[in-house]
């Protein structure tokens, strides 16, 4: 098989990390990949890493002529069977040069684009309709291609978790803690992911704050990297709330593995949102959760059992089940999360899944 992922996203995300993963897989089995990406992003220098042909465009808009007929002249010289979209950025650009050329077009959704009126009807008659087949992340978004574009080609892949897991000792656990610079009782609470404003994590310091009234030895760590504005308003937000002694944010971490060791409860306070990688990564480490109730989130968080569901933007509603969950059995509730993990989230059914897609859009 020759494949063509596409992705527009400046930042390392849930995403990428996704396609690296399909990209060292199916190249591991002989396909042949390539990668078109933004130029200077960390997918691109991760994926040539593994060896795979990489082309870095940037269009101007969705329907930039220059970036069409360099993924067209891609496409045609290197034979591609198939390509997989990820990004809206690549959408109009990647089907009908894909289109033009003969060739299978999958788009993948990895996140809610909901389109209104004229800009929807586009989208469901010329740009949807050619696609060969379409993937869903999560059942919610499915719901919502079916209600907006009236398509029946979608399929649901939900992500696995890719990366290796490491077992740490409780004696290393409070090692990395102390490291970090947080005592040994310290109840940790971890946000993981781009600094977005989809996010929520300004919530999350809002409710922090009241949460520090009855848990003086709580703390909350950010950990990920993005908008630089929106960063600015997070740490200001902290400031405001006096609360720098207390909430650190650590930027990108290379290897998570040891974040996940030392939190003890993720929080993912999103305004709207799929099903981020940071949920099904902490409960992987046996880490419950507690999340907003948006898009695809329901699908991995069970209200009660592996964590607890929250109105988006309600910093007391969050408040309050972080302190439901702190004053409870909360690791009972990250077992239930591994189980989770284990029953519908592994890589290799998410692998196996993909590949049987793309043989069933190429037999067609």
């Amino acid at each position: 098989m020759n494949i063509c992922f596409f992705d527009a996203t400046p930042k390392w995300s849930g995403g990428a990390n996704r396609i690296l993963f399909l990209v060292k897989e199916l190249m591991s089995r002989g396909d042949r990949v390539l990668v078109v990406c933004l130029p200077g992003g960390v997918l691109s220098e991760k994926a040539k890493e593994l060896g795979a042909r990489v082309f870095n465009i940037n269009p101007w808009s969705d329907i930039g002529f220059i970036s069409f007929f360099k993924v067209l002249f891609i496409l045609r010289k290197h034979s591609i069977e198939i390509v997989d979209i990820n990004s809206p950025k690549f959408y109009w650009i990647g089907v009908y040069a894909a289109k033009i050329l003969g060739m299978k077009t999958m788009i993948t959704r990895n996140v809610p684009y909901r389109k209104k009126s004229i800009k929807r009807l586009l989208n469901r008659f010329f740009l949807y309709s050619r696609c060969d087949a379409v993937i869903s992340l999560s059942e919610k978004i499915k719901s919502e291609l079916v209600s907006d574009y009236n398509i029946d080609n979608i399929t649901v892949i939900y992500d696995g978790v890719l990366g290796n897991l490491k077992k740490y000792s409780e004696n290393e656990v409070a090692s990395f803690k102390n490291q970090m610079g947080f005592p040994e009782d310290t109840i940790l609470l971890g946000i993981i992911g781009r600094l977005e404003e989809n996010k929520g994590h300004i919530f999350a310091v809002e409710s922090f704050a009241k949460l520090q009234v009855f848990h003086k030895n709580a703390r909350l760590m950010i950990v990920g990297a993005g908008d630089a504005d929106y960063t600015t308003r997070v740490m200001r937000k902290i400031k405001e709330l006096g609360l720098e002694k207390v909430v650190s944010i650590k930027g990108f971490v290379e290897d998570i593995s040891e974040i996940y060791a030392v939190i003890d409860i993720l929080i993912q306070p999103s305004i709207y949102d799929n099903i981020p990688f940071s949920i099904i990564e902490a409960f992987s480490y046996k880490k419950p959760v507690v999340a907003s109730n948006v898009g695809g989130i329901p699908e991995v968080v069970e209200n009660g059992i592996n964590g607890y569901l929250v109105a988006s933007g309600n910093s007391d509603g969050l408040a309050d089940k972080i302190m439901t969950l702190i004053n409870s059995d909360y690791k009972s509730f990250g077992e239930n999360g591994f189980n989770t993990v284990n029953k519908k989230f592994s890589k290799e059914r998410m692998l196996n899944n993909y590949i049987n897609l793309t043989e069933r859009v190429l037999e067609k």
